[in-house]
């Protein structure tokens, strides 16, 4: 498995040669970036290791080429960011924006 930078994930660098959990006609289909257009959400889940990461970042970066917008927040962050908004009386306006 190679080391890249986040600046270079892309969806063809995508290592098939083990099960990752996704199909290649999964990763087809994400790559078609048809959620979007859709106007869907797309949360990423899986164990440790099986490239959330790789496919957020490369997925954005399609979008990113494409001039769209791309918002990337780890789940962690994200539920900090929620905590401290409904914390603050602010969560809806937080929830609006994402």
């Amino acid at each position: 498995m190679q080391s890249h930078s986040y600046q270079e994930l892309n969806l063809e660098d995508w290592d098939q040669s083990f099960d990752r959990g996704i199909s290649k006609a999964k990763l087809r289909e994400l790559g078609s970036l048809a959620f979007y257009q859709s106007k869907e959400n797309l949360l990423i889940l899986g164990k440790t290791g099986e490239g959330k990461t790789h496919l957020a970042i490369a997925l954005g970066r399609k979008l990113c080429r494409d001039n769209l917008s791309v918002f990337f927040l780890p789940v962690n962050f994200l539920f900090e960011e929620v905590l401290a908004a409904r914390t603050s009386g602010k969560n809806l306006p937080y929830i609006r924006r994402l």
